[in-house]
């Protein structure tokens, strides 16, 4: 579980980033959630596909994507996503990741 002041998403599946300093995750509500171990924050897209089930990053770590069960596939720049921060920059983060 994923949880982000109210938002609590369960968890499909985990990508770290080549370089071992990001992490992606997909979720159940449609959530794709970037972590930055470098730079300590979080950053959230929303792709509305309640049927994500995998994560990866291209070999070079420039590219995160995430695949539904038909096969479709959404590749994002994880830099531009990481710039971005789509998240409310005025909540206090509770960021925390349960098993």
């Amino acid at each position: 579980m994923v949880h982000w002041n109210d938002v609590v998403a369960a968890v499909r599946d985990v990508a770290y980033a080549p370089d071992g300093n990001t992490l992606g995750f997909v979720c159940a509500d449609g959530g794709i959630w970037l972590y930055s171990a470098i730079k300590d924050f979080w950053a959230y897209a929303n792709d509305e596909r309640t049927d994500t089930l995998a994560a990866a990053f291209s070999p070079d770590g420039h590219l995160f994507a995430s695949a539904d069960r038909h096969g479709a596939v959404i590749l994002r720049d994880v830099a531009a996503m990481l710039k971005s921060r789509e998240v409310n920059a005025t909540q206090t983060p509770e960021h925390r990741i349960h098993q």
